[in-house]
Formats: C-alpha cells, structure tokens, sequence
C-alpha cells in the first residue's frame, strides 16, 4: 500500500529519518505512515476502509488458528502492529499477518513484532495513485515486488499471500522453500478453487474469502 511521501505536518522540513524519529512522530499523527530505510512513506488510509473481503477472511482464519495457537493480527481501520525487518531498516502495516504462539517484540515496543510466520496484503489492482508524481498502481505492484524483496529477509517468514480485491477472485502464496527460493501457487474460482495455507496447515475455498 503506497501513498504520497512526505505531506503531512508531522513529517516536514527533513528528508531523512532515523527510525526513533519516524516512530516518535508516527505516534503521534493520525496518518499512517510506513518507514522504508530512512524515508516515510504515507498509506492512503482509504485502503483501509475499501477492502471488504478481509473481514470474512480475517474471521474464517480466526476460527482456525485458534486451535493451534497461532496469533493474528489485523491492520484494518486503525494502526495497530508494524512488522520490523532487521536488515532491511523498515518498518511495515501489513494487512494481516500470523505469528506462532510466541510472540517476539522490537525492544520496548509491543506494537512493533519482529517474528511473522505469514502475511497476507490485499491489494486493489486497478487502484490508482500518486507515487513521486508519476500516476500508477499504488498498492498491487509494490506488495508483489519491493515489498515482497524486503520481506524474504525475514528469517521466520515461511508464506507470503496477495489477494486481489477488486472482484478478480485471485490469490496468489509463495511458500519458502530454502534462503533462495519461493514456490508460487495461483488460486481462483475457475482453477484450484481452495487455497492452501501451507504455513498454517489450513484451507480454505476462494468463495469463503470474498464476500
């Protein structure tokens, strides 16, 4: 999910951060904000609020991971819990993500979690914005390609998920093999109609997903 750089009152007048600046500041704005290695990137918060097909999915996980005692959380309506990528120097809001039952926190921060095992980021395909200027696809390319990059440094992620919200009905996983490479699967309604969340040992029909 981008948004526009740098254009809100709390973050003026410096174009590079520190990542006790950005988190002093992101604390206190209404906005949301994402830390990539000493920029700030703004979310447009009306990707929070358009992607319906997350509550259904949010609640079918739910009733699943709480069996085996898996932790999910949820970045929808309000700021809750950033990722931290060690090597990377970012900070991200992901959409969903699953940790196992230990839970492990950037130092003196509980609402920054340094150990996802999967996250899910739902993205609008054909959502349009402004990036530097230059009109393009704000959220669907960047979760597949940059953010996807820095995420695979993870060390404890072993799934990644896209999901398209814009009536396409398509997910899509890539599960961890080894450091180097990630197995790519495609599910919809027309083909492999139930999604299989390797890392979770759950599955679910595409139909049960969206709305």
């Amino acid at each position: 999910m981008f948004g526009v750089k740098n254009k809100n009152l709390g973050f003026v007048g410096k174009r590079f951060y520190t990542i006790d600046e950005y988190l002093e500041i992101e604390e206190r704005v209404p906005e949301i904000y994402e830390f990539w290695n000493e920029d700030v990137i703004k979310l447009d918060q009306l990707d929070f609020y358009f992607k319906e097909s997350i509550f259904n999915l949010e609640r079918k996980l739910s009733e699943e991971l709480e069996k085996n005692n898996y932790n999910l959380f949820s970045n929808f309506f309000l700021k809750k819990k950033k990722i931290w990528i060690k090597s990377e120097n970012c900070l991200f809001y992901p959409d969903l993500f699953v940790v196992g039952d230990e839970v492990e926190y950037y130092p003196n921060r509980k609402n920054i979690i340094t150990n996802p095992l999967m996250i899910i980021e739902i993205s609008t395909a054909y959502s349009m914005g402004n990036i530097d200027g230059v009109r393009g696809d704000r959220t669907y390319l960047t979760d597949r390609a940059s953010k996807f990059w820095k995420y695979q440094n993870v060390s404890t992620l072993k799934e990644y998920v896209l999901i398209t919200d814009d009536g396409l009905t398509v997910v899509e996983t890539y599960n961890k093999l080894d450091d180097k490479n990630w197995k790519y699967q495609v599910f919809s309604e027309e083909k492999n109609n139930v999604v299989n969340f390797e890392s979770v040992d759950i599955k679910l029909p595409v139909k049960d997903i969206y709305l």
